[in-house]
């Protein structure tokens, strides 16, 4: 029973480590989007900005699917 209760623990802290790196991210594109419209940016400039954000939220879901494969992995050898 102990096992699986660290694996369920281990399984909380991964998700919740990524939903608050997710939401992180989510406010600061928010806080350069709003900047932006403030400053009224060039197309140009808000084009590359809104490629940038699909970027890091694409290589952060790209961290977070490697942490899983590792902690699924994980789960088999001791399970």
């Amino acid at each position: 029973m102990e096992p699986t209760d660290k694996q369920s623990e281990e399984e909380k802290r991964l998700i919740e480590q990524n939903q608050l790196r997710s939401t992180a991210l989510t406010a600061k594109h928010q806080a350069e989007i709003l900047e932006c419209e403030l400053n009224n940016a060039s197309e140009e400039y808000k084009s590359k900005m809104l490629l940038r954000h699909a970027s890091e939220l694409s290589r952060l879901s790209q961290e977070y699917f490697n942490q899983w494969i590792d902690f699924t992995e994980r789960q088999k050898k001791t399970g």
